[in-house]
């Protein structure tokens, strides 16, 4: 009877000795469009210089009101020699964490994420996730893993009272199911709407997400590009009310980085980008392991994200990637409470 009560209680220490970690990455890689003009999409800045001089493309180019993305949409030259060399230093920046799931933002469709996964190590980033949404110029959410991806479903955020025209400039959830250690992860990519889009918006994106956490008890790691700014923020508590039910990355750890994007119209940093694990549900951060990430080939001289130089081929993002590493209580998962010595 003694022999049959060690072992319990030396199976019990084994299975709360259990815990297991994935580094999670977050990167928001600003417009990686292909080459290739989508007419069902406002992507035409986007395309070689030698297919914008028609008389419909230049008067569509006139028409935007903010003079650096009109001047790009007349002038950018969008070739395969630029995609390559973006790719190429989103890349580098990747490969330097040897992460196990990445999470992108604003990229245009499957094949330019697959051109992503060519260029990391394929055997060990095997699986890739995109479901193109309804973002009117055609950025998307895409996801990478070294776990396989049992399923994948975008959850369009159906906005009330807005236009058509402003739904049409918002991006859905990406749902993507990953088995790992015999338990199902459920990964969250948001791309929330842009800060010039009421504060009100991207509250109800946050509750849009809660919900779809209540449809199930799998363990929950939401990350992305929240667009949710300082000023906004320090105003509204946003990230406070957020944290009762999750713990947010810049809130439980990296206390000395400054954010992942700076505003320089009033000298700002804002972590608009972020990792999220839901409480409850036997997943916690690593809290060292939160980081921004400041590759050289992507910050300025003033430590500031550097967005992709066409002309000299450094830069990738006006947002800094972020990284962490989640840690998984098996014990918790299987109902055991927390072991505590006698």
């Amino acid at each position: 009877m003694k022999k049959k009560y060690f072992l319990y209680v030396l199976f019990i220490c084994l299975i709360h000795s259990i815990n297991a970690n994935i580094s999670i990455i977050s990167f928001n890689v600003e417009n990686l469009f292909d080459t290739k003009n989508n007419p069902l999409k406002k992507d035409d800045t986007y395309i070689p210089l030698n297919q914008k001089g028609n008389a419909l493309h230049i008067k569509n180019c006139k028409s935007i009101q903010v003079k650096k993305w009109r001047d790009d949409c007349l002038y950018l030259d969008w070739n395969n020699v630029a995609v390559n060399q973006k790719i190429r230093n989103i890349v580098k920046i990747i490969s330097s964490q040897n992460s196990d799931i990445i999470s992108l933002q604003e990229v245009e469709n499957l094949e330019i994420l697959k051109l992503i996964q060519s260029g990391l190590d394929e055997k060990k980033y095997r699986y890739v996730g995109l479901i193109e949404g309804q973002d009117d110029r055609g950025i998307n959410l895409g996801i990478i893993s070294k776990y396989p991806i049992s399923n994948s479903k975008l959850h369009p955020i159906k906005f009330v009272g807005v236009s058509d025209a402003v739904q049409d400039d918002t991006r859905g959830i990406l749902e993507t199911v990953i088995k790992y250690q015999n338990n199902l992860l459920r990964i969250y990519s948001v791309h929330f709407p842009a800060g010039y889009h009421p504060t009100s918006m991207r509250k109800y994106a946050f509750n849009e997400l809660e919900k779809l956490t209540k449809k199930h008890t799998d363990i929950v790691v939401a990350l992305g590009d929240f667009n949710v700014n300082i000023t906004e923020d320090k105003k509204e508590n946003i990230y406070a009310k957020v944290a009762e039910t999750w713990d947010i990355a810049h809130l439980v750890g990296c206390f000395e980085c400054k954010g992942t994007s700076f505003y320089s119209r009033n000298k700002t940093w804002s972590f608009l980008d972020n990792i999220m694990v839901l409480k409850g549900r036997g997943a916690y951060f690593d809290y060292d392991s939160i980081e921004v990430i400041k590759h050289p080939i992507h910050i300025d001289e003033k430590g500031i994200p550097r967005s992709f130089n066409l002309t000299n081929g450094s830069g990738v993002s006006d947002h800094f990637p972020i990284v962490a590493s989640v840690k998984f209580n098996m014990a918790e998962r299987q109902g055991f409470e927390p072991w505590k010595p006698y």
